[in-house]
């Protein structure tokens, strides 16, 4: 099943109205539900009015729940994600409220080798070796690249707001703080930066 951007749209008042009558028997009482000027189409058509707002509060609220595109639950996710953190310290500016919030969403819980690989990939951070020095003990050593960016991996057709990010000079300590803190318990990692 694919979803439709129709599928999403929100209805005009006389479809919500429409879809109402429609659910309602063609007993004596109802026949009235589709003739204007009477008191059964007006009720109808004040229950459409508070379903289509209702229906619209929901639609925004819905679009809030994706990290990327929220503004008025930024606080709501940073308190469920812990931010500020050892990691992620308080931002001012809503969008790097937002980068944060899904930097801490993406990986909360690293878990395989690839994962680690593009955690770094994304902070532009170089990993020259992974060594496994016994079971669940590993050195892994990186490396900063030059023009640090911050790269959220969204689809441009979905979201064409987001692309790379000015991240700072400061990415191998940060991807060294989120790899310690949220990496599998077992697992014993030490972090080597090379200069």
């Amino acid at each position: 099943m694919t979803a439709n951007i129709n599928d999403f749209r929100l209805k005009t008042l006389e479809e919500n109205r429409q879809s109402l009558a429609d659910c309602m028997p063609n007993s004596k009482f109802f026949i009235a539900k589709n003739k204007e000027d009477t008191n059964m189409y007006k009720l109808v058509k004040a229950e459409a009015k508070e379903f289509q707002r209702a229906n619209a509060k929901v639609a925004n609220l819905a679009s809030q729940f994706i990290p990327n595109q929220q503004d008025s639950i930024i606080d709501l996710w940073e308190q469920l994600l812990g931010i500020p953190d050892k990691c992620i310290k308080i931002n001012v500016s809503d969008l790097q409220r937002r980068i944060d919030i899904i930097v801490k969403l993406g990986y909360l819980n690293l878990q395989i080798k690839q994962d680690y690989y593009n955690l770094a990939e994304i902070l532009n951070v170089e990993i020259l070796s992974w060594v496994k020095n016994a079971t669940f003990d590993y050195t892994i050593t990186i490396k900063g690249t030059t023009g640090d960016t911050f790269q959220l991996l969204f689809d441009p057709v979905l979201n064409p707001t987001y692309g790379a990010f000015l991240f700072g000079s400061e990415s191998e300590e940060f991807f060294k703080c989120l790899v310690l803190n949220y990496k599998p318990l077992y697992v014993n990692l030490t972090i080597v930066v090379q200069e």
